[in-house]
């Protein structure tokens, strides 16, 4: 089993993204949505994408397939 560095979000800083980010959310148009880019360490990102199959690994069941 892989260890991996413990991640913690840091209160403060969360408390200053959600004051900067209220209004924006709020008034996001055509539903209330936002990206907030650098959100998580790169590394963390990197462990929770390694966590998802691959588009190759998964068994795919294709719906409402149009056949000419």
């Amino acid at each position: 089993m892989d260890t991996i560095p413990a991640f913690y979000f840091d209160p403060k800083r969360l408390n200053l993204l959600a004051e900067e980010y209220c209004e924006p959310f709020r008034d996001a148009d055509p539903f209330r949505h936002l990206a907030i880019d650098d959100f998580l360490p790169t590394g963390i990102v990197d462990r929770i994408a390694d966590e998802f199959p691959k588009v190759e690994e998964i068994d795919w069941d294709i719906w409402n397939l149009v056949r000419r």
